[in-house]
Protein backbone atom coordinates (compact mmCIF):
# COMPACT_ATOMS: atom_id res chain seq x y z
CA UNK A 1 0.00 0.00 0.00
CA UNK A 2 2.80 2.35 0.59
CA UNK A 3 4.04 2.01 -2.61
CA UNK A 4 1.25 2.66 -4.37
CA UNK A 5 0.29 5.78 -2.41
CA UNK A 6 3.73 7.16 -3.52
CA UNK A 7 3.25 6.24 -7.22
CA UNK A 8 -0.47 7.81 -7.60
CA UNK A 9 -1.50 11.61 -7.27
CA UNK A 10 -2.75 12.57 -3.53
CA UNK A 11 -2.21 14.24 -0.18
CA UNK A 12 -0.83 10.83 1.37
CA UNK A 13 2.17 10.83 -1.71
CA UNK A 14 4.69 13.05 0.06
CA UNK A 15 4.21 11.55 3.28
CA UNK A 16 4.87 8.17 1.33
CA UNK A 17 7.63 9.15 -0.29
CA UNK A 18 9.32 10.02 2.63
CA UNK A 19 8.85 6.79 4.78
CA UNK A 20 10.13 4.87 1.39
CA UNK A 21 13.28 7.34 1.27
CA UNK A 22 14.00 6.55 5.33
CA UNK A 23 13.30 2.94 4.79
CA UNK A 24 15.93 2.73 2.01
CA UNK A 25 18.39 4.25 3.72
CA UNK A 26 17.69 2.43 6.73
CA UNK A 27 17.77 -0.77 4.38
CA UNK A 28 21.08 0.13 3.31
CA UNK A 29 23.19 1.03 6.65
CA UNK A 30 22.03 -1.90 8.23
CA UNK A 31 23.19 -4.21 5.17
CA UNK A 32 26.69 -2.28 5.75
CA UNK A 33 27.08 -3.27 8.79
CA UNK A 34 26.05 -6.69 8.44
CA UNK A 35 28.51 -7.14 5.74
CA UNK A 36 31.40 -6.50 8.24
CA UNK A 37 30.21 -8.66 10.49
CA UNK A 38 29.65 -12.10 8.47
CA UNK A 39 31.83 -14.87 8.88
CA UNK A 40 32.47 -15.59 5.53
CA UNK A 41 35.62 -14.20 2.73
CA UNK A 42 34.17 -11.50 -0.10
CA UNK A 43 35.12 -14.31 -2.52
CA UNK A 44 32.51 -16.08 -1.63
CA UNK A 45 29.84 -13.14 -1.84
CA UNK A 46 31.56 -12.49 -5.00
CA UNK A 47 29.92 -15.72 -5.50
CA UNK A 48 26.74 -14.75 -5.07
CA UNK A 49 26.68 -12.30 -7.04
CA UNK A 50 28.16 -14.12 -10.43
CA UNK A 51 25.52 -16.75 -9.79
CA UNK A 52 22.61 -14.01 -9.72
CA UNK A 53 24.22 -12.35 -12.87
CA UNK A 54 24.76 -15.71 -14.94
CA UNK A 55 20.94 -16.89 -14.33
CA UNK A 56 20.00 -13.44 -15.13
CA UNK A 57 21.92 -14.13 -18.60
CA UNK A 58 19.99 -17.05 -19.20
CA UNK A 59 16.85 -15.75 -18.93
CA UNK A 60 17.46 -12.67 -21.09
CA UNK A 61 18.61 -15.48 -24.17
CA UNK A 62 15.36 -17.36 -22.94
CA UNK A 63 13.26 -14.11 -23.51
CA UNK A 64 14.59 -14.34 -26.68
CA UNK A 65 17.23 -11.15 -25.85
CA UNK A 66 20.00 -11.26 -28.60
CA UNK A 67 23.19 -11.08 -26.09
CA UNK A 68 25.99 -12.64 -28.27
CA UNK A 69 28.59 -12.59 -25.47
CA UNK A 70 28.82 -12.22 -21.97
CA UNK A 71 32.33 -11.85 -19.76
CA UNK A 72 32.65 -11.62 -15.71
CA UNK A 73 35.89 -10.36 -14.25
CA UNK A 74 37.44 -9.20 -10.90
CA UNK A 75 40.15 -6.88 -10.86
CA UNK A 76 43.73 -8.02 -10.21
CA UNK A 77 45.26 -6.14 -7.61
CA UNK A 78 48.13 -4.33 -10.03
CA UNK A 79 45.04 -2.76 -11.69
CA UNK A 80 43.08 -1.65 -8.56
CA UNK A 81 46.51 0.30 -7.66
CA UNK A 82 46.99 1.77 -10.96
CA UNK A 83 43.58 3.06 -11.15
CA UNK A 84 43.95 4.33 -7.82
CA UNK A 85 47.51 6.27 -8.20
CA UNK A 86 46.17 7.32 -11.57
CA UNK A 87 43.71 9.84 -9.59
CA UNK A 88 44.46 12.30 -7.11
CA UNK A 89 41.40 12.31 -4.95
CA UNK A 90 41.18 8.30 -4.56
CA UNK A 91 40.94 6.10 -1.81
CA UNK A 92 40.48 2.34 -2.05
CA UNK A 93 36.80 1.97 -1.28
CA UNK A 94 35.86 4.23 -4.84
CA UNK A 95 37.46 1.16 -6.89
CA UNK A 96 33.98 0.42 -7.95
CA UNK A 97 35.10 -2.35 -10.41
CA UNK A 98 36.55 -5.01 -8.50
CA UNK A 99 33.99 -7.37 -10.26
CA UNK A 100 32.75 -6.41 -13.08
CA UNK A 101 30.60 -7.95 -15.87
CA UNK A 102 30.38 -7.11 -19.77
CA UNK A 103 27.61 -7.89 -21.67
CA UNK A 104 27.75 -7.46 -25.40
CA UNK A 105 24.44 -7.48 -27.79
CA UNK A 106 23.60 -7.71 -31.62
CA UNK A 107 22.26 -4.56 -32.06
CA UNK A 108 21.24 -0.91 -30.00
CA UNK A 109 17.72 -2.68 -29.56
CA UNK A 110 18.68 -5.83 -27.79
CA UNK A 111 21.07 -3.77 -25.80
CA UNK A 112 18.32 -1.62 -24.66
CA UNK A 113 15.87 -4.33 -23.61
CA UNK A 114 19.41 -6.12 -21.72
CA UNK A 115 19.19 -2.95 -19.75
CA UNK A 116 15.23 -3.11 -19.11
CA UNK A 117 15.55 -6.61 -18.32
CA UNK A 118 18.51 -6.20 -15.76
CA UNK A 119 16.33 -3.64 -13.57
CA UNK A 120 13.31 -5.67 -13.52
CA UNK A 121 15.06 -8.85 -12.19
CA UNK A 122 18.38 -8.39 -11.10
CA UNK A 123 18.88 -5.54 -9.05
CA UNK A 124 16.14 -2.45 -8.14
CA UNK A 125 17.02 0.75 -10.38
CA UNK A 126 17.43 2.95 -6.72
CA UNK A 127 20.71 0.94 -6.15
CA UNK A 128 23.02 2.54 -9.17
CA UNK A 129 25.30 5.01 -7.92
CA UNK A 130 24.82 8.55 -8.81
CA UNK A 131 27.62 10.00 -10.68
CA UNK A 132 28.58 6.70 -12.08
CA UNK A 133 27.37 6.11 -15.09
CA UNK A 134 27.84 6.50 -19.14
CA UNK A 135 26.19 6.31 -21.91
CA UNK A 136 27.79 7.25 -25.00
CA UNK A 137 25.18 4.61 -27.21
CA UNK A 138 21.74 5.43 -26.70
CA UNK A 139 19.55 8.59 -26.79
CA UNK A 140 17.38 8.38 -24.16
CA UNK A 141 14.85 11.29 -24.73
CA UNK A 142 14.62 9.73 -28.52
CA UNK A 143 13.78 6.27 -27.16
CA UNK A 144 11.30 7.70 -25.34
CA UNK A 145 9.93 9.62 -27.63
CA UNK A 146 9.38 7.11 -30.68
CA UNK A 147 7.35 4.78 -27.98
CA UNK A 148 3.86 5.70 -27.58
CA UNK A 149 3.98 4.18 -23.57
CA UNK A 150 6.98 5.73 -22.96
CA UNK A 151 6.85 9.47 -24.33
CA UNK A 152 3.65 9.24 -21.95
CA UNK A 153 6.07 8.65 -18.88
CA UNK A 154 8.69 10.98 -20.20
CA UNK A 155 7.19 14.24 -18.58
CA UNK A 156 7.27 12.63 -15.56
CA UNK A 157 10.68 12.18 -15.52
CA UNK A 158 13.32 14.51 -13.77
CA UNK A 159 15.39 16.39 -16.17
CA UNK A 160 18.84 14.39 -17.87
CA UNK A 161 21.93 15.83 -16.96
CA UNK A 162 23.86 17.37 -19.35
CA UNK A 163 27.53 16.50 -19.16
CA UNK A 164 28.61 13.16 -18.43
CA UNK A 165 30.27 12.55 -14.94
CA UNK A 166 31.59 9.49 -15.45
CA UNK A 167 33.54 9.68 -18.99
CA UNK A 168 37.16 7.92 -18.35
CA UNK A 169 39.94 10.62 -19.69
CA UNK A 170 42.04 7.37 -20.28
CA UNK A 171 39.43 6.31 -23.02
CA UNK A 172 40.56 7.24 -26.14
CA UNK A 173 37.63 9.92 -27.64
CA UNK A 174 36.17 7.01 -30.02
CA UNK A 175 35.27 4.32 -27.14
CA UNK A 176 31.87 3.47 -26.59
CA UNK A 177 29.84 2.27 -23.92
CA UNK A 178 27.14 1.94 -21.66
CA UNK A 179 28.71 1.51 -18.09
CA UNK A 180 26.79 1.89 -14.70
CA UNK A 181 27.84 0.78 -10.94
CA UNK A 182 25.41 -1.06 -8.87
CA UNK A 183 25.29 -1.46 -4.93
CA UNK A 184 24.14 -5.21 -5.66
CA UNK A 185 22.12 -6.41 -2.63
CA UNK A 186 22.80 -9.84 -2.19
CA UNK A 187 20.92 -12.48 0.28
CA UNK A 188 23.12 -13.96 3.04
CA UNK A 189 20.55 -15.43 5.25
CA UNK A 190 22.22 -18.63 5.62
CA UNK A 191 25.57 -16.78 6.87
CA UNK A 192 23.86 -14.56 9.99
CA UNK A 193 23.14 -17.75 12.17
CA UNK A 194 26.68 -18.16 12.60
CA UNK A 195 27.12 -14.39 13.98
CA UNK A 196 26.84 -14.50 17.92
CA UNK A 197 24.25 -12.17 18.97
CA UNK A 198 23.03 -11.63 15.40
CA UNK A 199 20.63 -8.54 15.58
CA UNK A 200 17.24 -9.12 13.69
CA UNK A 201 17.68 -5.24 13.00
CA UNK A 202 20.38 -5.82 10.56
CA UNK A 203 18.24 -8.20 8.45
CA UNK A 204 19.38 -10.72 5.76
CA UNK A 205 20.96 -8.38 3.03
CA UNK A 206 24.49 -6.93 2.19
CA UNK A 207 25.28 -5.00 -0.22
CA UNK A 208 28.95 -5.29 -2.75
CA UNK A 209 29.75 -2.85 -5.47
CA UNK A 210 29.33 -4.08 -9.23
CA UNK A 211 30.44 -2.70 -12.53
CA UNK A 212 28.29 -3.42 -15.34
CA UNK A 213 29.37 -2.72 -19.02
CA UNK A 214 26.87 -2.84 -22.04
CA UNK A 215 27.99 -2.70 -25.88
CA UNK A 216 26.56 -3.80 -29.05
CA UNK A 217 28.46 -6.15 -31.10
CA UNK A 218 29.80 -3.65 -33.74
CA UNK A 219 30.62 -1.11 -31.53
CA UNK A 220 32.89 -3.60 -29.20
CA UNK A 221 34.77 -4.46 -32.59
CA UNK A 222 35.11 -0.60 -33.19
CA UNK A 223 36.57 -0.64 -29.15
CA UNK A 224 39.26 -3.13 -29.88
CA UNK A 225 40.97 -1.57 -32.71
CA UNK A 226 43.17 1.52 -33.57
CA UNK A 227 43.12 4.14 -30.05
CA UNK A 228 40.66 2.30 -28.52
CA UNK A 229 42.59 -0.56 -27.95
CA UNK A 230 42.80 -1.74 -24.27
CA UNK A 231 46.41 -2.10 -24.27
CA UNK A 232 46.82 1.49 -25.21
CA UNK A 233 44.31 2.53 -22.34
CA UNK A 234 46.62 0.92 -20.25
CA UNK A 235 49.64 2.60 -21.48
CA UNK A 236 48.02 5.99 -20.90
CA UNK A 237 46.92 5.67 -17.45
CA UNK A 238 50.63 4.17 -16.74
CA UNK A 239 52.29 7.05 -18.10
CA UNK A 240 49.71 9.07 -15.49
CA UNK A 241 51.15 7.52 -12.78
CA UNK A 242 54.74 8.00 -13.74
CA UNK A 243 53.97 11.83 -14.16
CA UNK A 244 52.06 11.88 -10.95
CA UNK A 245 54.80 10.14 -8.74
CA UNK A 246 57.82 12.16 -9.92
CA UNK A 247 56.44 15.97 -10.53
CA UNK A 248 55.90 15.74 -13.72
CA UNK A 249 52.39 16.25 -13.73
CA UNK A 250 51.02 19.14 -15.47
Amino acid sequence: ELLMLASEEGPARSDACIVLKVMHVAHHAAGRELLYQLPAPTSELFHRVERRVFEAIDGMRANEIQVVQFEGSRKTTPSVLTKLLCRSDSLAAEVHDRIRFRIITEDLGSLFEALIYLTRTLFPFNYVLPGESRNDLLDLEATLASDPYLSHLSSQLQPLPKEDNASNPYSAKGFKMINFVVDMPVRVDDLTELIPDHSERLGGVVFLLVEFQLVDRATHHNNSIGDNRHALYKERQVRKVVERLTGEER
